[in-house]
């Protein structure tokens, strides 16, 4: 099987698209991926519309409605400039069509706004919408899904915590591709990238371009649950986190491979240079430490890359959707501690 490596982490660049279901592209308008945990931001009206404001939850309902002037009057000059109103209703009277009602998934806080996902009842259609703290609509995507039922019933035989200790971000996770950039790829379909973020969403503190800047960076990795080390790699270079180059070569950098039994290994990637503390053949226990999060590989900011898959070799085989130990399954957007997701 060919491998094939998605992997990105806060700080860079993210291309929100507005698209006909049929793949035309209507414009685009970047925005941060910084992830902001700051309460609720507050929503004054852009110019003109007054009280007559979409409020975020109700987007969804304003596209059945096919309430479009009034959708198309709250996005930005960037959007309106990318396409027509015309072109608005186009896509979204196709797209809704048939779609039913749509719920919220999650919300999360960016430094740009708040990013805001919904999915249809089947999972076969998504809606992700980022709002400017004026109200405004920033970004937008109607997209159609790929879900894949028959792999996510199957949860893994044992149940693990997450590979981290104290608080931890999730910037990717969860069942469809708008929560989780690695749900298209079998191979990657249920990993998690984690990052270390504050309350108002920033990922470091001081030069950015030093790797010590960031609150991952350094920050204990442990074994999600028992099991014995059959891989591990500690030779690649941590990557600098601005003007740098990104490891293809290496996609998972640094890495610990555990072997838990039943054809269920985990992956522990993207680990600091000489942080690796476990050797192949040892056993660990659940909540050890194996190394430290880094920014090696396929990396442009400091962060875990953790799955479990039935394959000894990272990348290959099928990526196994993760049997939490405690509590729910956590999505993007959340914020995790070791044992299970943070109250």
């Amino acid at each position: 099987m060919r491998k094939q490596w998605i992997c990105a982490a806060a700080g860079t660049a993210l291309l929100l698209l507005a698209v006909l279901p049929a793949g035309h592209a209507l414009g685009s308008v970047p925005a941060s991926e910084s992830a902001s945990v700051s309460a609720g931001s507050h929503l004054s009206s852009p110019a003109g519309l007054g009280k007559r404001l979409i409020r975020p939850k109700k987007l969804p309902d304003a596209f059945i409605q096919g309430d479009y002037a009034r959708i198309y009057a709250q996005l930005s000059p960037e959007l309106q400039a990318s396409f027509s109103a015309a072109e608005l209703e186009q896509a979204g009277t196709e797209f809704f069509r048939d779609t039913g009602s749509l719920h919220l998934l999650t919300k999360v806080d960016l430094s740009v706004g708040t990013q805001y996902i919904w999915a249809n009842a089947d999972a076969a259609k998504g809606l992700m919408a980022v709002f400017s703290p004026d109200g405004s609509i920033t970004g937008l995507l109607l997209k159609p899904l790929t879900p894949h039922p028959e792999s996510d019933a199957r949860l893994t035989r044992t149940a693990y915590r997450m590979p981290v200790t104290g608080s931890w971000f999730v910037f990717w996770g969860g069942t469809n591709e708008l929560l989780n950039y690695h749900y298209p790829y079998e191979s990657q379909r249920y990993a998690y990238d984690l990052v270390v973020a504050r309350r108002d969403g920033t990922t470091y503190t001081g030069d950015p371009a030093k790797l010590e800047s960031y609150f991952a960076f350094g920050r204990e990795v442990v074994a999600p649950a028992d099991g014995r080390v059959i891989r591990t790699l500690d030779s690649v270079p941590d990557n600098s986190p601005v003007g740098g180059t990104t490891n293809t070569a290496r996609p998972f950098g640094n890495y610990v491979v555990i072997d838990h039994g039943g054809g269920e290994y985990s992956v522990l990637a993207h680990l600091q240079l000489g942080s690796v503390k476990v050797q192949p053949g040892q056993a660990v226990k659940r909540g050890e430490t194996i190394g430290r999060c880094g920014n090696s590989g396929n990396s442009t900011e400091p962060h875990i890359h953790y799955q479990v898959q039935n394959s000894p070799e990272p990348g290959e085989g099928q990526s196994l959707r993760i049997r939490p130990l405690h509590g729910k399954e956590p999505i993007r957007g959340e914020f995790v501690r070791g044992m299970g997701r943070q109250g």
